[in-house]
């Protein structure tokens, strides 16, 4: 996975972002909308938690979530097709 990026892409009805690269080895997609999380690499983690970039691991699809329903959005779709996982939150 070199030279690979995440990518958002804005339609009229939706965005939808584009995270290269598979889901941990264990980590479902059920398992991340239950907000369980698995560091690919800890290092980065704990530094972007000292610099408060994030809150906690595994807050974030959970935030998503919240924030969807609490706008009258549908959910975020989630779904693993080959190296890339892509998302999509319906902008209606």
């Amino acid at each position: 996975m070199h030279n690979e990026t995440a990518n958002i892409i804005i339609f009229d009805d939706r965005l939808e972002a584009e995270n290269p690269g598979l889901l941990p080895v264990g980590l479902t997609i059920e398992d991340i909308l239950k907000g369980v999380s698995k560091l690919r690499n800890r290092v980065i983690g704990r530094i972007f938690k000292e610099l408060r970039l994030i809150e906690q691991w595994g807050s974030g699809v959970q935030r998503m979530l919240k924030e969807c329903r609490s706008a009258g959005l549908a959910d975020p779709q989630f779904e693993e097709i080959g190296s890339i996982v892509p998302s999509g939150l319906a902008m209606m």
